[in-house]
């Protein structure tokens, strides 16, 4: 399922919790609700069996209804489509705890009275399906769970059908064979390992001889135990319990510290024959009178075993020298560098039977020191008390530290944690702070103590264990921010950016004078070295313009005055064109820029000055004035006519420009454009 991400567009698929014969396990978390979950698809070999999958689906939807604290609760199913075709799902809810299985591997054996409250709490689950018309069909150490509060789940109720079904072919055995599961788990956890010494996938039909009773593996087990384990496991179900509930009578009893219906009641005990290969083969054919007898023979057999039981016990005692005045002794065998199950087996052939068992995590615990074991150790003895080759009674309890590997886990994000926070995050998943960090450079005050970056990248994967090196921004470095408001912009960047800042620009109009500085950011105070400075530079005042003056009919000298008058400060420059009319001689005609125009102050002007000339014999005017004469106070004849010529050509221009800046503003007065053609020759 490793291609299957997100489901139905809720639930993301995370990393693999278990496997099993019928499904794959997967951490999960439901995208809608916030929580995590456990997603369950059903085999790849399974789900390309449509029976298997019709009888999942169905289980499942019998599963939803159950609704009890030891039943692990189902939220949602459907299918996904993955690289090998459609598999079947389904979304329970996510235990926080480990299951039995787990439990075992990891400490042994439980102590009677935590097995019973155990199987007592699976008594009530199993009853409220068995209620329902449901059966587990597969109850192992593997499918109950406890919670990290110390609450039974029991998971995977109906989903043992699936695999029976493909292997077998045919349907469990019903409720009873529950109650012969309850009694090969209570088997497997009062002595570590089930019942023949091999796990069963089928509790129904397993156990075709009755297995030795629990006492024979741990003598300190007491007989009301072997009578209520051996008692569940009776493949007959007129000799064994009626129902988990009948189970979980006998187990308050013993807990109460009286003697289980078992003991008490005629059909108590399971069969003692060392097969039941007969029995099994021929008991659907077996009439009531037929199973009545064989309950009378177990009855009589029960003082057989009774007195072997004894006699064994007493046999054991003897050799243990228990009946001698003196305690027997023996040597602890060296078991350090074995696996847990070869090292407690060593230690029993020394004659020693009471164990316990711890772990040691096999990575570094502080930052600097070994760690305790290797991950090479782990699973195997890493050290004893008492001490190997050392010699004590064989009832001495012996201490067995196993060693346990690092798990790997996903590198929470610590960006932007203050130091404290990241590490009290770093403890929280067994890892070690290298006391070293990296400095970091900061420009930002704010930044200052936080978490940079760090070693591994976040949401990589490491293992318990790993050393983490943390970057931290660094204080920045403060300085006096000097004021530069007024003078010039050359200035103001050269005593900036010695102090140490980088010097931004920004123009701005204003009346101050161009490229003084106006305005500042920051002006005052502190500020981080290297931080910008931003400058507000004035681009100047704007040039003045002014409105042409109306200056036809002025002199040219009256004319210069009115323009002096303004603003302008552009060339004047002055063009003549002949006049008829005797009182325009020497005043000015027309301008370039006619009156009224808006123009910039250095803008040139051309004024226009009329020069009379009366008709002659020839026609032509007879020139007057003294703007151009000689010393006479006459033109000569040929430099009139060529400026004559030259004042028609040039005084088309004027009039032509004008025209075209504004043909629609025509004056009235014709004496106020800049003479055409006409005015030559």
């Amino acid at each position: 399922m490793d291609a299957v991400r997100q489901l139905a567009e809720r639930y993301d698929v995370g990393e693999v919790l278990g496997a099993g014969a019928v499904t794959e396990v997967f951490r999960g978390r439901d995208t809608r609700l916030d929580r995590p979950v456990a997603i369950k698809f059903l085999r790849h070999e399974l789900a390309a069996d449509a029976a298997a999958c019709e009888l999942f689906r169905r289980e499942v939807l019998h599963a939803a209804a159950l609704n009890h604290p030891a039943v692990v609760a189902v939220y949602d199913s459907g299918t996904a489509e993955t690289g090998g075709g459609t598999v079947p799902y389904v979304v329970t809810e996510y235990v926080e705890g480990v299951t039995l299985r787990a439990r075992l591997a990891e400490g042994g054996p439980l102590q009677p009275q935590q097995a019973l409250k155990i199987i007592a709490d699976v008594c009530v689950a199993l009853d409220v399906a068995h209620r329902t018309d449901m059966t587990h069909g597969r109850l192992t150490p593997g499918n109950v769970m406890l919670t990290t509060a110390g609450a039974v789940k029991v998971t995977d109720i109906g989903h043992g059908k699936v695999a029976h079904r493909n292997a077998a072919g045919d349907e469990p055995g019903g409720t009873h064979a529950d109650v012969r599961g309850i009694g090969m788990l209570l088997y497997e956890l009062l002595t570590g390992h089930p019942p023949h010494g091999t796990h069963s996938t089928h509790p129904h039909l397993a156990g075709r001889r009755t297995p030795a009773p629990p006492s024979a593996w741990n003598p300190a087990l007491p007989h009301e135990l072997d009578a209520v384990t051996l008692t569940a496991l009776d493949i007959h179900p007129d000799s064994g319990y009626a129902s988990a509930l009948a189970v979980r009578a006998d187990v308050l009893r013993v807990l109460a510290g009286r003697p289980p219906a078992a003991l008490t009641a005629p059909a108590a005990m399971a069969d003692t024959g060392t097969t039941e290969a007969t029995g099994t083969a021929d008991a659907s054919d077996a009439t009531d009178e037929e199973w009545r007898e064989r309950g009378r023979r177990r009855n009589r057999m029960l003082l057989v075993l009774a007195a072997v039981a004894v006699a064994a016990g007493a046999f054991a005692l003897w050799l243990g020298g228990f009946f001698d005045r003196g305690v027997r002794v023996a040597t602890v065998p060296p078991v350090v560098g074995q696996e847990y199950h070869s090292a407690e087996r060593s230690l029993r052939d020394a004659g020693f039977h009471d164990f316990q068992r711890g772990s040691v995590p096999c990575w570094a615990q502080a930052y600097g020191e070994a760690p305790p074991c290797s991950p090479d150790d782990a699973g195997t003895v890493v050290d004893i008390q008492p001490e190997q080759g050392s010699s004590h009674p064989v009832s001495t309890p012996i201490h067995l530290e196993v060693g346990r590997p690092p798990q790997t886990l996903a590198m929470p994000d610590l960006t932007g944690m203050s130091v404290d926070e990241a590490e009290e995050i770093i403890d929280e998943h067994d890892l070690l702070l290298e006391p070293a960090t990296d400095e970091v450079d900061n420009n930002d005050p704010e930044r200052a103590g936080q978490v940079a970056g760090h070693t591994p990248d976040p949401r990589t994967n490491t293992e318990q264990g790993a050393v983490v090196t943390l970057q931290v921004y660094g204080e920045p470095e403060m300085i006096e921010v000097p004021d530069y408001v007024g003078h010039t912009y050359a200035l103001a960047r050269t005593g900036l950016e010695a102090a140490g800042f980088e010097v931004l620009r920004t123009d701005v109009e204003s009346d101050e004078p161009e490229n003084a500085v106006v305005g500042q950011s920051p002006r005052s105070g502190e500020a981080v070295r290297g931080s910008e400075v931003t400058l507000r530079v004035s681009t100047g005042p704007d040039e003045e313009a002014f409105t042409m003056p109306d200056v036809v009919g002025m002199t040219e000298s009256e004319a210069r005055s009115a323009l002096d008058g303004t603003a302008h400060t552009g060339d004047v420059s002055i063009r003549r064109r002949t006049v008829t009319d005797r009182e325009e001689h020497g005043r000015v005609t027309a301008t370039l820029p006619r009156a009224g125009r808006d123009i910039d102050a250095d803008d040139p002007v051309t004024l226009y000055l009329g020069e009379y000339r009366s008709a002659d014999d020839d026609g032509e005017p007879t020139p007057t004035g003294t703007t151009g004469e000689d010393a006479s106070g006459t033109r000569d004849t040929d430099q009139q006519e060529e400026e004559d010529d030259q004042d028609g050509q040039e005084g088309a221009e004027p009039g032509n420009a004008d025209a075209q800046q504004d043909a629609s503003d025509n004056s009235s007065d014709g004496s106020r454009e800049p003479p055409g053609d006409s005015g030559g020759a």
